[in-house]
Formats: structure tokens, C-alpha cells, sequence
């Protein structure tokens, strides 16, 4: 949130993920409710259930929404390093990067050449890697980088399952 000089962060939970076998995901309540008792001492994070409300099941779709019916709010997309891989695949993945700043945060294991191949497909977006204070380049379309020395070995499918203490790296 610093680095981002964010107000604070909303947390959608996706109904459904298109890139996960849905036998292996917890009932949507469930998720929604793990996700609400993980961010319950944090107030500037709020947990939402809007893709569910909207009938949302594509990120695109969601953005749009927000972005007509809060053009007043700057957003900026928040998401793990580790989902880049699979990014181009998603529905409309150009309209994305253009309607909203995307920001990554590294999450071990990481290699750096897998990192700088992910972005390629991005090469004509601005970039910004280990990205400090960035509150300046919050303007679609906008890629920023976040490199942490002290990261979650964690995803957050593994933290809302209750996994044994998140390892530091």
C-alpha cells in the first residue's frame, strides 16, 4: 500500500477461476469468508463480493463495470508475479493492461528470466521494475514490477486453505 501511496485496497473474490480445476476450490462462501477473517485486522483492505453481485466471471468485465460507475476513483490492479504466465490468455488481456495500471508483486519461486519472458508479451507498455514510490505512474496503460527482499512463499489459494505458517524469503 506505501509503495502504491494506495487509500486503501478492495479485495474481489472471484466466483470462479477459469485457470483453476473448479473440484479443487473451496464453495465461493467459504473463499469469501477465509478472505474476510484474513484482512480483519487490516480496515484499509475490504473484502468484496461485486464479481459475484455483477454476474462477473472475466476481469474485463468487472473493469468495466468499475471504471463506469467509479470514473472518479484512480484504481490500480493488484496481483501476484506468478499469474503473468498465464495473462495473455485471459479474455480480452489487451483491454486490461489498457484500461487500468497493473501492478505485480513477486512471490517466490520466481526465476528472473521466466519474469522477464512473462512481460514480453508487454513490451510496448511502460514498465517500471522495483518500482518505489509509484503513486506518479498510476496512468493506464502502466506496468509496474514490485521486488521484495522479504516475500510470502505463500499464494493466497494456500493462506484462505489455512496452510502451516507462510515461510519468509
Amino acid at each position: 500500500m506505501r509503495a502504491l501511496r494506495l487509500d486503501e485496497i478492495w479485495w474481489l473474490v472471484a466466483p470462479a477461476n477459469p485457470f483453476k480445476d473448479q473440484r479443487t476450490l473451496a464453495p465461493y462462501e467459504q473463499r469469501l469468508q477465509q478472505a474476510v477473517e484474513l484482512t480483519a485486522s487490516h480496515p484499509y483492505i475490504h473484502v468484496s463480493d461485486l464479481e459475484n453481485v455483477i454476474h462477473s466471471f472475466r476481469t474485463v468485465k468487472t473493469l468495466r463495470h468499475l471504471k463506469k460507475h467509479m470514473a472518479h476513483i484512480d484504481l490500480v490492479w493488484i496481483a501476484g508475479m506468478d499469474i503473468v504466465h498465464h495473462f495473455h490468455h485471459w479474455e480480452n488481456a489487451a483491454d486490461i493492461v489498457k484500461t487500468i495500471p497493473l501492478a505485480f508483486f513477486e512471490r517466490p519461486p520466481l526465476h528472473q528470466g521466466t519474469r522477464r519472458s512473462a512481460l514480453t508479451q508487454f513490451a510496448h507498455i511502460p514498465q517500471k521494475r522495483n518500482a518505489g514510490s509509484a503513486r506518479h505512474a498510476l496512468k493506464a496503460p502502466r506496468i509496474l514490477v514490485f521486488r521484495r527482499r522479504h516475500t510470502v512463499n505463500q499464494s493466497a489459494t494456500a493462506l484462505r486453505n489455512g496452510a502451516a505458517g507462510a515461510t519468509k524469503g
